[in-house]
């Protein structure tokens, strides 16, 4: 997986903020997808890695020219109902169709997984 969550706060200072974002993770994404395909011709690369958000952030990506630099979509899903609806409400479905406007086939991983818990007390009691 190229970079963990690149969407997320914790990268602005590496890889910027706003569109500018994108741009700069399709350059890494390009740069490993030259070494791995060095190292490995048939070695898979897993890429867009985005956190909650993914459905922009692989829009994103794609229309910064990174559909050529990976083999799977890798999301990070914490919502409670991740593929139910109609793909207008669900995120996945959105990453589906933003890969099929940009002519790019890929499985979808999800990478991350979780419930959030409510806030604990010091006994790790649910407050």
């Amino acid at each position: 997986e190229v970079l963990n969550e690149p969407n997320s706060g914790h990268h602005a200072d590496t890889l910027g903020t706003g569109t500018e974002r994108a741009k700069n993770y399709v350059t890494i994404l390009k740069e490993a997808h030259k070494i791995i395909r060095e190292e490995d011709p048939d070695g898979k690369i897993v890429g867009i890695s985005g956190c909650p958000g993914f459905e922009v952030w692989t829009e994103q990506v794609l229309a910064a020219g990174g559909a050529p630099y990976f083999d799977i979509v890798s999301v990070h899903n914490y919502r409670p109902a991740p593929i139910q609806g109609s793909a207008r409400e669900n995120p996945i479905g959105r990453v589906r169709d933003a890969l099929a406007r940009y002519g790019k086939e890929a499985p979808i991983w999800n990478g991350e997984f979780g419930f959030l818990l409510p806030p604990r007390n010091e006994k790790g009691r649910p407050m």
